[in-house]
This record gives structure tokens, C-alpha cells and sequence, in this order.
């Protein structure tokens, strides 16, 4: 896990996915201020989350077909402006 960067305000969630668990899809909220909400998939059908407001906003949805997010990442200022992530191919 990377060091937080920025400040340390707010809500901080860690969650431990086991080593043979793989993201698979990231969903989440968010607005004309950024990302409110976020949620975790993984391979073994857990969910993590929703994290921050899932209340209200706009939905996205980043889901990866016969791949999977190795990591994922963020900018922020005062709330978290956008969010990405990192794709490999999964073999069959």
C-alpha cells in the first residue's frame, strides 16, 4: 500500500483483499465537486464500500472484462477529484 498523500482529513478506510482476490470492478458517485462515493468489487464476489456519500450524484462504473485492476488512483484537493485504475489481462 502506497503513504497517504495530501491531508489527512476526513474518513480513511483500508480494506485487505487476499493475495488471490483481484479487483474487478470499481463503481462509485460523484458531482460538479468530485467523487462522493466508492465502491470495491472483487473475483471472489465480495463488495467493499460504498465509501463516502452513495446518496446522491452521478454513477461510474469501471469494469474490466477477462482483466483485472492491479491498482487504482486518485487526485485530489479538498475531496477527490477523479479516480483511475490500472488494468492487466487475466489469463483464462
Amino acid at each position: 500500500m502506497s503513504d497517504i498523500w495530501g491531508t489527512d482529513k476526513g474518513v480513511h478506510n483500508r480494506i485487505s483483499i487476499p493475495s488471490h482476490v483481484y479487483v474487478t470492478r470499481l463503481s462509485g458517485k460523484f458531482d460538479s465537486n468530485g467523487v462522493k462515493s466508492l465502491t470495491v468489487f472483487t473475483s471472489d464476489g465480495t463488495t467493499y464500500g460504498p465509501y463516502g456519500d452513495a446518496a446522491s450524484g452521478k454513477d461510474f462504473d469501471i469494469p474490466v472484462v477477462k482483466s483485472a485492476i492491479v491498482a487504482f488512483f486518485g487526485r485530489s484537493g479538498q475531496v477527490l477529484h477523479a479516480v483511475g485504475a490500472y488494468v492487466v489481462p487475466k489469463s483464462c
